[in-house]
């Protein structure tokens, strides 16, 4: 996939997380002010029921649902999990009928996390798509730099064509030996990785050949 359809995919990725955060804000927020409600409850059960389920929600401090992404996912995550693992919380989901308020809640988390995930990968792909790309060009413009620096020293050749000639050649020289000390150390699937950019175009594969001054 090329580097534009990456960033389209991550940019229409934003639009449905920012979505799915709305619902599960509303979800959260309801479901607090369900509970504060139902703490003026007649039924004394009730209110024991209401408090229970605040009880861990009041472990966080704030608007939940004003909390950044990552934050809000974990924390949301957390008060979930509490009431699963705990009868006491999950009998008074059942006596509240919050039951299937607190699975769409967790439904909208769990898909606001997915996504988040699957942007950033996305975002982490064009750039590693953009930069090889970059790469690319800026070898096959340096090779073009290199011929016309060849052609005009053979043609007229001066000092300063000759110390051209020679720094470039020394450059050319400390990037093998610092790409070769990179192979080196990495696995057989990056070492891999690193052939592939030697092959489409790297300044080693293209330049073997020294700038004669």
């Amino acid at each position: 996939m090329n580097a534009a359809h990456k960033k389209n995919q991550a940019s229409d990725l934003t639009k449905v997380i920012a979505e799915i955060d709305g619902c599960r804000d509303k979800a959260i927020s309801g479901i607090i002010m369900n509970l504060d409600s139902l703490r003026q409850h007649y039924d004394e059960e009730v209110v024991k029921a209401a408090d229970k389920l605040l009880e861990t929600i009041n472990l966080y401090d704030g608007n939940i649902a004003r909390y950044g992404y990552q934050h809000e996912t974990n924390a949301l995550e957390d008060i979930l999990s509490k009431w699963k693992k705990d009868e006491a919380s999950q009998a008074a989901l059942q006596k509240l009928n919050l039951n299937e308020w607190a699975s769409y809640l967790e439904e909208q988390n769990v898909l606001f996390n997915n996504k988040y995930i699957e942007r950033a990968t996305a975002q982490e792909q064009y750039a590693n798509i953009k930069i090889a790309e970059l790469r690319k060009e800026i070898i096959t413009r340096f090779n073009k730099l290199l011929q016309y620096i060849s052609a005009y020293a053979t043609i007229e050749p001066t000092e300063d064509y000759s110390y051209v000639v020679h720094a470039i050649n020394g450059l050319i020289q400390e990037y093998e030996r610092v790409l070769s000390i990179r192979i080196s150390k990495r696995d057989d699937s990056e070492e891999e990785e690193d052939e592939e950019l030697l092959n489409a175009g790297d300044i080693t594969s293209e330049s073997d050949t020294e700038l004669q001054s």
